[in-house]
């Protein structure tokens, strides 16, 4: 059971550990189910709506190979158009205009490309992870100030998630507005992926578990749509460590029932981030 090689990227080291901050009762969840929640982009929106976007130099090529593609199909359709009837010049007039309405849906289906392309784009579903060797005072405000972080490793959860259309990699940033980027600066993982964020975002540390689902991306009205994933919560989770901004006894009432869940209790870790060791205020 393990994520495909193909699919992981080799610039993050096995051991690297790995931080997902949520509420106690998306862990609760977790552990329930034994599934890992995947979000579409587009819930990104409020908090960075250039999440799933791409820099103006990707849009222009995307956009010359949409343009490249909608006038080779115009123009071979007047080809066909021009060559058939006069070929054939007493053809009936309804077979002319079946012959139109024909010719006329194979170009219209390249019209919604740029549509398509975006909702392909932000419906891509990802699950984050904070890259980091110790607990961060900014992620617990950003995203758990009164949850919990589940603690692994790479290596941890690449083996606990067996489905061949997961990838996983590190997220790259960069400067959306940098006039001298290139394409091959917006490449990654040998593709246009869902891992690139703006210089702003790098705080984050983020790694993250994505894959694009089979959809009708034709459909006018496609909403967000959100997945979950299967996982080995017993290899996944190497500790729990609960918020230092919650009160001891709802500490204990979440380590209760996650115990009860299956984590051991000795992986159950209330946080002294913000706790003072006595032994570093006094000299002797």
């Amino acid at each position: 059971m393990a994520l495909d090689s193909l699919n992981v990227s080799k610039n993050i080291p096995l051991d690297q550990k790995l931080w997902r901050y949520m509420k106690p009762e998306r862990l609760i969840q977790i552990l329930e189910t034994r599934q890992l929640y995947f979000s579409s982009l587009m819930e990104y929106t409020s908090s960075d709506p250039y999440e799933g976007n791409f820099p103006k130099i990707v849009l222009r090529k995307v956009g010359e190979i949409f343009q490249s593609t909608r006038k080779s199909m115009s123009e071979h359709r007047e080809l066909i158009e021009n060559n058939t009837f006069q070929k054939f010049p007493d053809i009936p007039i309804y077979i002319k205009d079946k012959l139109r309405e024909e010719l006329e849906k194979i170009t219209n289906k390249y019209e919604p490309m740029e549509d398509i392309f975006f909702k392909i784009i932000k419906s891509s579903v990802v699950n984050c992870w904070h890259q980091n060797d110790c607990e961060s005072e900014a992620m617990w405000r950003l995203y758990a100030n009164k949850g919990i972080a589940i603690q692994t490793t790479a290596d941890n959860l690449i083996q606990s998630i067996d489905n061949p259309i997961v990838s996983f990699s590190e997220v790259k940033y960069i400067d959306f507005n940098d006039q001298n980027l290139t394409l091959n600066d917006c490449l990654h993982q040998n593709g246009l992926n869902p891992l690139l964020k703006r210089l702003e975002f790098k705080h984050e540390q983020e790694a993250r578990l994505y894959f694009c689902p089979t959809r009708d991306y034709l459909d006018k009205n496609l909403e967000k749509q959100s997945l979950c994933v299967d996982v080995d919560t017993s290899r996944l989770i190497s500790k729990v460590y609960i918020s230092p901004y919650i009160s001891e006894s709802t500490a204990k009432k979440i380590k209760r029932k996650i115990k009860k869940l299956g984590v051991r209790e000795e992986n159950i870790i209330f946080s002294d981030l913000l706790k003072i060791d006595q032994d570093q205020t006094n000299l002797y």
